[in-house]
């Protein structure tokens, strides 16, 4: 006899549960959750069921869905809408038909590129230095180049930068500096 429905376990967004839980993707069509530690000692899990919706509206993106013991799902070829954040629910189903459900905190999709930010003032390297017209100064030293730069995404905010200098005529002169990450640094 069993009266009690299963322990509720923890639902991950991303493919692989041992790994930590993604916060945003750029992926545009497809989505992934993995999940953990349900279970029911008097009639055993029986099978899970996902369904997808999103956090600003709750409305259901993909039906529920019986995914046998497995302990993954993903989605493919869905209509996402760059800026939301959808969410998994898993609900595990006992041998005697109780049902248990947990959902994920939400994976943002942010497939737009960030743009460059329209402060109107440039940043300067040398804080000595006259203030700029320009974003960039030329020096007549050659050993010194000083760049600047400032970008923004409203969906997912900027993670890091990594930058380059090569001439104009590219290819015909190998670049001085590689592509080079500078972290969160904008100059």
């Amino acid at each position: 006899l069993d009266l009690l429905p299963p322990k509720v376990g923890a639902v991950i967004d991303g493919v692989d549960a041992t790994e930590e839980d993604v916060e945003s993707q750029y992926a545009a069509t497809t989505l992934s959750a993995s999940w953990f530690g349900f279970s029911d000692l008097q009639t055993g899990i029986h099978h899970y069921e996902v369904s997808v919706g999103t956090v600003e509206d709750p409305s259901l993106v993909v039906d529920s869905v019986n995914v046998g013991l497995e302990t993954t799902a993903s989605f493919y070829s869905l209509p996402l809408v760059d800026g939301l954040t959808y969410s998994f629910t898993v609900t595990a189903v006992d041998g005697a038909g109780h049902r248990a459900s947990n959902s994920s905190n939400g994976v943002l999709v942010d497939f737009s590129p960030p743009v460059v930010a329209d402060s109107g003032t440039p940043v300067d390297y040398d804080v000595d230095a006259p203030p700029l017209d320009t974003s960039y100064r030329a020096s007549d030293e050659d050993t010194r180049l000083v760049a600047s730069w400032e970008f923004e995404d409203e969906q997912s905010g900027i993670a890091s930068y990594e930058w380059r200098c090569c001439p104009v005529l590219e290819g015909t002169v190998p670049c001085a500096q590689d592509w080079t990450a500078v972290g969160e640094t904008t100059r």
